[in-house]
């Protein structure tokens, strides 16, 4: 055994592997075998030096790979002796991250103190944060000797119907033979926070993220370039519906039918705090086919309990569960948790919050100290900080630089249609200068025009519907304008007229625009005639009110002449050919 400075040699060597970037193999550091576990000091497992962050071991010849439904007897070496042909490692494959690893322990080199000699067998599943589990020759017994299978043991894996047996010893090592019948099984997965190994906090996972439909369904606060979700996706908006959604996949061998997927959520509920997760809902996957990817979400509106209005910290988590699927061994990768930060609270108004943004920079060739704060507001109209930067505080920005202030236009509950807002928000710089009375002055002056404004009021939202039917050298266009929020169409007034644009799709330039007024009843209609062939895109706008919003639709179309005009030429042939019979059989009867 060794002795105290070995030990602590040991330890250091683990505490080494940790800075190569090695996790810990085993639960509790149950294992006498491996140096990144108890064995102070001893070898890496051969596991731990196939590793990325290592490539201490080569896989290509030193392992010997047992696939399902193969078979083998195979010489194998010591760990610490490297001969070259000589196999130091048999891979037994149950799925594509769960396998069988088999290796010799013998007292040299590196493991000149181990507990014992023999074969070491531990299963490995790659999707749990503490991989391996060493499989005892002697399951109930504390005895370390024990602990390794020696010649005539049997190790059976009833479940994956994996065998392995050491035949013989031969000169430092043993002659094993594995027999590998696994016939294959689903594998179900979502990543969990802290994967690839090393991620740091906040433990999010990219598994799971949530939609609000604040900003549009599909469309999220935080993305990549591509738009897809990144974090959180965008903030949980309270006590409106979103979506809870979850990406999971099969990493198996075979197909997994009617695989239910749980949602649960922990976080401070109105009433109180919980600390226990609460099923939000579930989700099903008929068919999961090997290496198949599916998207998958449930409906969540989060109630929570606070005053604050917009972009709130309020610190909740959320749980996503696979159920084992029949036939699935592998279930250390079956969950994932990804924490929430922040919610968005609108103070139970029907009406959304507004992104709004602007940059302040200046012209000037040095640097600037610059102010911008709010001097007039609406009731009813809050504006809350999304971004990094704060209004009301002062900033030094160089000639090069900008500041950008994010923030949301947050409506109250006393908000109704047709209600407007104005927001003043003055902008200063410090300006210092000479003058004949004072020297090194300095000054707060207003920059630019003094600062923005911002206006907006709750307007009816706007749909508009286009139709388009082509006919020769003709389209024919009519549609209709309304709204979800009222059925007043009188409302209009005297901003009644619809643009239409019609491009060419073949270069996206504009053909040819009209100008037509809509009813009382918000219907236009208009032909446009003379027209060339071709294939187009008809566009109508609205460009809105001070009642309604904006809208647009559109529709492709094309005209081809030749389709209607090809009988055309015909008839006048026929009816000269009638003509001339009829010329012809008259001027014989005449003689």
């Amino acid at each position: 055994s060794p002795n105290p400075q070995e030990v602590v040699w040991g330890r250091v060597a683990h505490e080494m592997g940790h800075s190569f970037g090695l996790r810990h193999t085993h639960n509790n550091y149950q294992s006498d075998y491996s140096l990144m576990a108890r064995a102070y000091p001893s070898d890496l497992t051969v596991y731990s030096q196939t590793r990325s962050v290592t490539g201490w071991f080569d896989t290509s010849t030193n392992q010997e790979v047992v696939s399902q439904g193969d078979s083998g007897t195979f010489v194998l070496r010591p760990r610490s002796i490297d001969i070259s042909g000589d196999l130091q490692a048999i891979k037994a494959v149950i799925s594509s991250n769960v396998y069988y690893l088999i290796e010799v322990v013998k007292n040299t080199g590196e493991d000149g103190w181990v507990p014992s000699e023999g074969v070491h067998i531990y299963l490995v599943d790659e999707s749990q944060t503490r991989p391996l589990t060493d499989q005892d020759a002697t399951p109930g017994t504390a005895a370390l000797t024990d602990a390794l299978y020696q010649v005539g043991d049997t190790f059976q894996d009833t479940t994956n119907n994996i065998e392995i047996t050491i035949e013989a010893a031969i000169s430092d090592g043993f002659r094993i033979n594995v027999v590998n019948s696994v016939t294959g099984s689903p594998d179900l997965k979502i990543t969990d926070w802290g994967v690839p190994e090393g991620s740091p906090p906040p433990w999010e996972t990219v598994d799971i993220w949530i939609d609000s439909p604040i900003n549009g369904w599909d469309f999220y606060r935080h993305r990549d370039s591509s738009g897809n979700p990144t974090g959180n996706g965008d903030e949980p908006w309270v006590d409106h519906e979103n979506r809870l959604y979850a990406r999971v996949r099969n990493i198996g061998t075979q197909t997994a039918n009617d695989v239910d997927i749980d949602f649960l959520v922990r976080l401070p509920f109105s009433g109180g705090n919980s600390n226990d997760f609460i099923l939000v809902g579930s989700a099903e996957v008929t068919e999961m086919i090997p290496g198949s990817i599916h998207e998958v979400f449930v409906p969540w509106t989060p109630t929570v309990s606070t005053s604050a209005v917009g972009i709130v910290y309020i610190h909740g988590c959320a749980r996503v569960e696979i159920e084992t699927a029949i036939g699935e061994t592998a279930t250390g990768n079956n969950d994932a948790q990804e924490n929430i930060g922040y919610f968005e609270v609108t103070s139970g108004s029907d009406f959304q919050p507004i992104p709004i943004a602007f940059s302040m920079g200046h012209p000037f060739s040095d640097p600037v100290t610059m102010f911008a704060k709010i001097i007039g507001d609406t009731n009813g109209w809050s504006l809350n900080h999304t971004g990094d930067f704060f209004l009301d505080q002062k900033y030094v920005i160089n000639p090069d630089k900008t500041v950008r202030f994010d923030l949301l236009l947050i409506p109250d509950a006393s908000i109704q249609f047709l209600d407007r807002f104005t927001f003043d928000i003055a902008v200063w710089y410090l300006n210092s200068f000479e003058d004949e009375d004072f020297i090194g002055d300095i000054a707060l002056e207003p920059y630019g025009n003094g600062g923005i404004t911002i206006t907006g009021a709750a307007l009816y939202r706007s749909s508009l519907s286009i139709d388009v039917i082509p006919d020769q050298n003709m389209l024919n266009i009519k549609g209709s304008f309304s709204s979800n929020d009222t059925t007043d169409m009188s409302l209009i007034g005297e901003d009644k007229y619809i643009y239409l644009e019609i491009l060419d799709k073949s270069n996206n330039e504009v053909v040819t625009n009209q100008t037509v007024e809509m009813d009382s009843n918000g219907e236009y209609g208009i032909s446009i005639k003379d027209l060339p062939d071709g294939e187009f895109t008809v566009i109508a706008y609205y460009g809105g009110s001070e009642v309604f919003e904006g809208a647009f639709s559109s529709q492709d179309t094309g005209i081809d002449s030749d389709e209607k005009d090809s009988l055309f030429p015909i008839i006048p042939s026929i009816f000269a050919m009638v003509w001339l019979i009829f010329i012809f059989k008259r001027s014989k009867s005449s003689k």
